[in-house]
């Protein structure tokens, strides 16, 4: 094995190694869109998803890879059918496509040329290729196969003297294969030199010499961009059309560049059209550009199975959808007047009389989008006519015809002005279809996320209307429904009845809350509102599958300073469960009620009401899905419970009555006054949810009523000296006084 090969041997193990650790596979958010019609479930050509339009305008190409890894494969094959078996597939793959790869391929360039070893021709002219075109390549940083015709590379141009190397290189070659690409190599070289328009004169002096593969049209694309930079808008945008008929992989970068300036550049780029299939690929452009409906007439005219009509009104239909689905509605009635208003009825009459005819390629699918347009525009018989015809005409692949289920399902609900038993009947396979098969199967084709979105609030407004509160509420969750004593009733009752039909299961199952949600709910309502007896909230708890959450301080604890997280210890050791806090504090108001009012008693209630509240240690007593209040957030509804320390001030209040000394008197002044500073923030400072910034008040120091007395009346005690040493607060307004 002579030297390169051994270096080769060597060197790849590590290459590999290193290129599969950095790949990452990675998954994006999910995104909404306000849409019920999705281009990928329809056929289309793989070539015009980059087009497909989405809430982010484009769905597939906004991404250095898109452009960087365009022909990636096509590469890497042509390489390897070259090369044959003399370097391993993954070897031709790393040192092609990997950014990191150039230093490697300048040492097997420089071993090549120190004839140090003996190597065959074609990895030679591999080599030897790969270090020139890598010499051009860092030239398109950051994108290396970056297509817009406005972009300027950051790192330095091509120099003459690689400009010059490669189109000597490209005179001198014989093998067509290797002078194809030298060709191609020289075209991007000129093309981000210090000259960019230099490439003109070369691809039309040389461009009936190379075959019309996608290398030429890739130089093409360069050319029609060097001519935009010219300003010669009317030829770019030919040479544009002519990449965008011929290269699919290119249809995107096209459609991005082309850019008629005046309707007259339009109309002359037209005239330099060749044939029918150039003019069609231009009024597709134009289009996608300026006017979708416009350009599938005229395309309809030259070529009715031309399938850039169907790119065309995808493209059309989900930007109608954009404006159509956005807006705001007091009604059902409200909404389906504004949806017949404002549908495009030019777009309505055009795939009308398109579908009716079936001469395109896919007649379903325009039987599909006239029936959509149909029943945007309320007449929803007509609608289910089409897209029955639609099912009828279209082939079995499962992804085609649930777009079409979809349709027909969002045009059932449209129908409904109010909704019946029998309605609920004819709609539950198909909703739970949308709501539970869909979101497993098909959510890689059809655009789901909307219409079951929209299904339920539109499905809710009906009831609403019907003035079912139950139903309005398990369509669309409001804490406002939880608000009154009848309606949490109301919903245990519903969510623990047997029999239930399958259209409340259904309902049900796409509640956002569950039944131990809403019981934990009315337990921590009940703490608060009937805390003199914790008998109910204990009760309701139990109910709930939340009686075993964990609390990670001391709820009994009373505190000097506040403490709102413990420490790593007590994270890892739960101090208790809430029902253990509540069963206790049960236990101490049974205590009480039975003679046994004792200091302690009082107080180990006062500081479990304190610490479970806001301001406490034991936050996560009242971290309930439906109350939804987490860290230093308190809606306004809750404030009333969740930030009122009276409960605890007035456990405190008794403890005191019932003290026997002053060390214990200190103390529950102390915890009073803690109380006492609470109602003043949160009367002074908490807006909307969230506390305000004091600014320029003079709040750290005030009197409170509990601090005078720790002052004038305990002075004497040890607690006062613990309340100075732990107490910044109380320090301060002492050396103010």
């Amino acid at each position: 094995m002579n030297q390169l090969y051994i270096l080769f041997a060597i060197l790849f193990s590590l290459f590999l190694t290193i290129y599969v650790a950095v790949i990452i596979a990675c998954t994006g958010e999910e995104t909404v869109y306000y849409s019920n019609f999705s281009p990928d479930a329809l056929e289309i050509d793989n070539s015009f998803k980059p087009m497909f339009k989405s809430e982010e305008e484009y769905e597939y190409q906004d991404s250095d890879s898109y452009y960087k890894n365009l022909f990636n494969a096509e590469i890497v094959n042509d390489w390897k059918e070259y090369l044959g078996d003399r370097i391993n597939g993954e070897d031709i793959e790393y040192l092609l496509t990997n950014s990191d790869s150039k230093e490697e391929v300048d040492r097997f360039y420089r071993i090549l040329n120190s004839n140090l070893a003996s190597v065959d021709d074609k990895v030679t002219n591999f080599l030897t290729f790969l270090h020139i075109a890598k010499e051009i390549e860092p030239k398109m940083s950051p994108n290396p196969e970056n297509w817009d015709i406005e972009y300027v590379p950051t790192k330095s141009q091509t120099s003459p003297a690689v400009i010059l190397d490669v189109e000597q290189r490209y005179t001198q070659e014989k093998d067509p294969f290797l002078k194809n690409r030298y060709w191609f190599q020289v075209v991007k070289a000129k093309f981000y030199s210090a000259d960019t328009t230099s490439v003109i004169e070369f691809f039309e002096k040389t461009k009936d010499l190379v075959p019309k593969n996608n290398l030429y049209y890739r130089a093409m694309a360069y050319t029609a961009g060097a001519h935009y930079r010219k300003r010669n808008f009317i030829l770019s945008n030919y040479l544009y059309s002519v990449v965008y008929s011929n290269c699919k992989q290119l249809r995107y970068v096209a459609s991005y560049n082309f850019h008629p300036e005046e309707q007259e550049d339009f109309e002359r780029s037209f005239q330099m059209a060749k044939n029918d299939e150039e003019k069609c690929s231009l009024w597709a452009l134009y289009g996608y550009y300026a006017d979708e409906l416009q350009g599938i007439r005229e395309i309809y005219k030259i070529d009715p199975k031309n399938e850039n009509m169907e790119l065309l009104i995808t493209y059309f239909i989900n930007s109608e959808e954009d404006d159509l689905n956005t807006g705001t509605y007091t009604s059902v009635q409200e909404y389906k007047q504004l949806l017949s208003e404002h549908v495009d009825k030019d777009a309505l009459s055009l795939t009308d009389s398109i579908a009716v005819l079936e001469n395109t390629k896919r007649p379903y699918f325009w039987y599909m989008g006239a029936g959509y347009f149909h029943m945007l525009s309320g007449n929803y018989t007509k609608a289910e006519d089409y897209l029955n015809k639609s099912i009828s005409m279209m082939p079995t692949k499962e992804h085609v015809r649930e777009q079409a289920r979809l349709l027909k399902l969002v045009n059932s609900l449209l129908k409904l002005d109010s909704i019946t038993p029998a309605d609920e009947q004819s709609l539950v396979s198909e909703l739970d279809w949308l709501y539970n098969t869909c979101t497993k199967d098909t959510a890689q084709t059809l655009r789901i996320n909307f219409p079951i979105s929209w299904s339920k609030l539109y499905l809710s407004d009906l009831y609403e209307a019907n003035d079912n509160t139950l139903y309005t509420e398990l369509l669309k969750p409001t804490k406002r429904f939880y608000y009154e004593q009848a309606n949490i009733d109301k919903m245990i009752a519903f969510l623990t009845k047997s029999n239930k039909s399958d259209w409340e299961n259904l309902l049900i199952s796409q509640y956002q809350f569950t039944l131990s949600d809403v019981y934990e709910y009315k337990s921590i309502r009940a703490t608060f509102i009937h805390h003199e007896n914790l008998e109910i909230a204990l009760q309701y708890l139990k109910l709930s599958d939340h009686k075993s959450d964990s609390l990670y301080c001391n709820p009994f604890s009373g505190e000097i300073k506040d403490i709102y997280s413990c420490g790593s210890a007590e994270y890892q050791q739960p101090f208790t469960t809430v029902v253990e806090l509540l069963e206790k504090m049960r236990y101490l108001q049974i205590q009480i009620n039975n003679g046994y009012g004792t200091f302690e008693n009082y107080v180990l209630l006062g500081n479990a009401f304190y610490n479970i509240n806001y301001y406490g240690n034991s936050r996560e007593y009242y971290h309930n899905p439906i109350i939804n209040n987490y860290g230093k957030y308190i809606d306004p509804e809750f404030k009333s419970w969740l930030m009122n320390s009276s409960i605890a001030e007035s456990y405190y209040a008794k403890a005191f009555d019932v003290s026997i000394n002053n060390e214990q008197r200190a103390k529950c002044s102390y915890l009073m006054a803690k109380c006492e500073r609470n109602r003043f923030y949160t009367e002074r400072f908490y807006e909307e949810g969230y506390f305000r910034e004091p600014n320029d008040e003079d709040t750290s120091f005030l009197a409170w009523n509990g601090f005078v007395k720790l002052r004038t009346e305990y002075s004497n005690t040890n607690y006062i000296k613990d309340v100075i040493n732990e107490c910044g607060y109380f320090e301060s307004y002492l050396s103010q006084r």
